[in-house]
């Protein structure tokens, strides 16, 4: 299908087909993406809606309550119009290929509705393709991040905003507020354009339970990359035998401009 969805007052599950920008149109001609939005009411504010689509190419989707999970094929951005997940919180999201579209999960996106209310914790966010050209932002805790490639992203958990962008920490204050990625590995089943996995990529959390990644870039890039946290329990690379437990301060398995940072309390 193609065209907006509003859906004002509230629904319990949402499964779609695919979703498709204007075929007819040539690339460019777009300035926009196509829109989602699930709305609510306070007869829905309990319903945590189930929400399944296809290929989803060129489409942002808005929902103004809490979503219990989000699966789709692919999102793809077409004709680079800048699509956008937002929801004041998310159970799960479970992208079969690749995520091209950023993704905020606040339960301050909502504030009318969940003023001072803090953001549930995302129990799984797996994308099995690239998550290309992306930012994802989540103001609460996420227990479990499985991403097949990761290509000039990032992925914030906990952190600042400057002017709407996301402040990549430098130190501790950086962070907004203290969360924890219980576990995040990049699984190298990608398709990024180099034989990279992590390509100019920034992961920060507060605190992290365990990290896998293979094979990031070891290419010069314009600025670092990689991980940045507190605290890691656990770090392992299984292309070669750096393994680190509990590191202290520092920059750790440095290769070209990537590196894992462990800043001081």
């Amino acid at each position: 299908m193609t065209g907006n969805v509003d859906i004002q007052s509230g629904i319990r599950s949402l499964t779609l087909g695919d979703l498709l920008d204007d075929a007819s149109s040539p690339a460019g001609v777009h300035t926009t993406p196509n829109t989602i939005h699930l709305g609510t009411s306070p007869y829905a504010s309990g319903i945590l809606p189930a929400v399944q689509f296809g290929a989803v190419n060129d489409y942002s989707l808005t929902a103004d309550l809490k979503v219990a999970s989000l699966a789709a094929n692919s999102w793809v951005d077409v004709h680079a119009t800048g699509e956008a997940i937002s929801a004041p919180g998310m159970g799960s999201l479970h992208i079969t290929g690749d995520l091209q579209a950023s993704v905020t999960v606040n339960a301050a996106t909502v504030p009318a509705a969940h003023a001072g209310a803090l953001t549930s914790p995302v129990k799984s966010f797996v994308v099995g393709g690239d998550l290309l050209n992306s930012t994802v932002q989540i103001a609460g805790d996420v227990t479990s991040v499985s991403l097949g490639a990761m290509n000039h992203s990032n992925f914030i958990v906990g952190g600042k905003q400057s002017s709407g962008t996301p402040v990549i920490p430098a130190q501790r204050a950086d962070f907004a507020s203290i969360h924890t990625i219980g576990s995040f590995v990049i699984t190298g089943a990608g398709q990024t354009a180099t034989a990279a996995d992590m390509v100019a990529s920034t992961v920060a959390a507060a605190k992290f339970g365990s990290i896998v990644v293979n094979k990031p870039d070891t290419a010069p890039e314009t600025g670092n990359f990689g991980f940045i946290a507190e605290t890691i329990a656990k770090y392992s690379d299984p292309t070669k035998p750096t393994s680190l437990t509990n590191p202290g301060p520092g920059t750790y398995d440095q290769q070209g401009n990537y590196l894992v940072t462990v800043l001081a309390s």
